[in-house]
């Protein structure tokens, strides 16, 4: 289980192993939840990249993408969106 605090926003991102995470999707292996947003999960996967990882969850009046990446300082950004070019509202955790 990782959980990764941003200073800057109070919020929190969790990435755990689904069957032991209090908010488990259903038939997936890995569930990510940010505070106050989607709970997310491999499931959910739309593409990646050598370190970066991009989620797609439709509701039923728009789609929302995330886009999970890490960096070699040991961080990671969680960016959200309504598009894959408008991922403008990024959570950073040290």
């Amino acid at each position: 289980m990782f959980i990764f605090f941003c200073s800057g926003c109070g919020a929190c991102v969790g990435i755990e192993r689904t069957e032991t995470c209090a908010y488990g999707v259903e038939g997936s292996n890995w569930t990510v939840w940010v505070t106050g947003g989607d709970i997310i999960s491999d499931l959910d996967v739309y593409g990646y990249t050598g370190n970066s990882i991009i989620f797609k969850v439709i509701h039923d009046d728009y789609d929302a993408f995330y886009e999970l990446s890490f960096n070699m300082a040991d961080s990671i950004n969680f960016a959200f969106g309504t598009s894959l070019d408008a991922m403008d509202d990024i959570i950073v955790c040290d």
